[in-house]
């Protein structure tokens, strides 16, 4: 019987190395968000910036390292909220957390595409962000078998086994749901967000950039 994906203790333990080798340009993507951050907010050490599916707290900590001091975290995991490095700052909820608005920046790397119902989600994130907030996030979505198979041989370079390709495809069905890349610009738009715009793509993985526009 196949064992569906949970982000259980042993998710927590082994993260980042699960990372690393299932997700194309994972530091890079991180590394572009910071960088984003930096140049948005290059006089306000102080904006509010918050992560979701924070995981261990690896983005929170390149955030905090690059001077940011209101930084928070939201994971729905339990487990993998007590493996992060930034505990107190995180936030344990399914919902995003709009009682803590408003945010200056929202990231949200590789987790809408394990909610069901990511519009609402993402219309939670718009109606938190400030007039001008910036919005970035990252999913696995629905591509050609061409890029799939690209996917499969980056796993492959990484040292995944053909049997952990497998059992992980397997585990994921039915819990990680990708959508196109049009229905995320479409859907992004209805919401009410501006400036969408892919910034980072590899192998099924597309990273988009977009605003809350100034009232």
């Amino acid at each position: 019987m196949t064992t569906r994906w949970v982000f259980d203790a042993n998710v927590a333990a082994n993260f980042d190395s699960i990372a690393q080798s299932q997700i194309p340009n994972y530091d890079g993507v991180i590394g572009r968000c910071i960088e984003l951050a930096r140049t948005q907010f290059p006089q306000k050490p102080n904006a509010t910036i918050i992560d979701v599916g924070s995981a261990c707290g690896r983005t929170v900590t390149r955030l905090i390292d690059a001077g940011f001091t209101n930084v928070w975290g939201v994971e729905s995991s339990q487990h993998m909220a007590a493996a992060s490095a930034h505990p107190d700052r995180i936030i344990v909820s399914e919902r995003f957390p709009v009682d803590k608005a408003p945010f200056d920046m929202v990231i949200a790397n590789w987790t809408l595409h394990f909610i069901p119902t990511r519009e609402d989600y993402m219309r939670d994130i718009f109606t938190a962000l400030q007039p001008g907030g910036l919005f970035v996030f990252s999913d696995r979505m629905q591509g050609s078998q061409t890029s799939y198979l690209r996917y499969l041989d980056f796993k492959r370079s990484k040292g995944v086994s053909e049997a952990d390709i497998k059992a992980k495809e397997a585990a994921l069905a039915g819990v990680l749901e990708p959508r196109p890349l049009t229905w995320y610009q479409r859907t992004l738009h209805s919401i009410g967000f501006s400036d969408i715009e892919v910034i980072d793509a590899a192998w099924c993985f597309n990273t988009l950039m977009c605003r809350k526009p100034c009232a």
